[in-house]
């Protein structure tokens, strides 16, 4: 959820992957914008802080920022081996690697 409670952003699932990321006004309903997530990568949407949507990686235990603008993703952090990750704008420990 949006850090003013707006907006809300989930991951939509194909072939038991994240296939991308749909963000939606919780007062309509209505689809602000729909980002693809390249298909051979393991990231989800976790948490939604002030710039961007915070995204884990399910395998190689990694932190990126989905930029809302263009919809690139910039990696920011490595974490081998840790199971759990907490990130800013979360909301719990998310499963990793």
């Amino acid at each position: 959820m949006s850090p003013d409670g707006t907006r809300v952003a989930v991951t939509i699932q194909a072939d038991e992957r994240a296939a991308g990321v749909v963000e939606f006004d919780l007062a309509t309903g209505t689809v602000l914008h729909r980002y693809e997530l390249p298909a051979s990568t393991g990231w989800r949407a976790v948490a939604y802080p002030t710039d961007g949507i915070t995204l884990v990686h399910d395998i190689s235990a990694k932190v990126g920022q989905l930029n809302p603008d263009t919809g690139a993703i910039t990696e920011y952090a490595r974490y081998p081996g840790a199971p759990f990750l907490l990130v800013r704008g979360g909301y719990g420990w998310y499963q990793v690697g």
